[in-house]
């Protein structure tokens, strides 16, 4: 599958679990509904290891790294439950979504990855984005 078709995916279905995010957190308080997620990817993980071949090989820096990203991912997604419980789903979504300039602006500082002018001007877009979804 193309680089292009699984960004399209996440797009589509990371949109659709939002709505269903703040539908639950209607009647849910955040941290049950992260629990009741966490407990979704536990579940569909075996499923993952049948469905998908690949290298099942593990390493200490590679299990270091997926625990450190799991509990920044794991905060990040509880401070997003509770945005969207008290915010509106639109507002909430669109404006957590700028957390890919700080992905690229660290990758730029800690994995020497390129930033180009291209790059540069995606982030100020952004930000004019952000500023205009966020301003009341």
């Amino acid at each position: 599958m193309s680089l292009q078709a699984l960004i399209f995916i996440s797009i589509i279905f990371w949109g659709i679990g939002g709505i269903f995010y703040k539908c639950s957190l209607n009647t849910l308080h955040p941290i049950m509904c992260s629990a009741i997620i966490t407990a979704v990817y536990v579940l569909w993980t075996p499923i993952t290891f049948i469905l998908f071949k690949f290298p099942k090989t593990i390493t200490y820096h590679g299990v270091l790294f997926a625990v450190a990203g799991g509990i920044a991912m794991g905060i990040g997604s509880l401070a997003y439950d509770y945005a969207l419980k008290i915010g509106h789903a639109g507002e909430v979504t669109i404006s957590s979504a700028f957390y890919p300039i700080v992905t690229l602006i660290i990758s730029v500082l800690f994995l020497n990855e390129e930033l180009t002018f291209r790059k540069c001007f995606g982030i100020l877009l952004a930000g004019i984005s952000f500023l205009l979804i966020i301003k009341k």
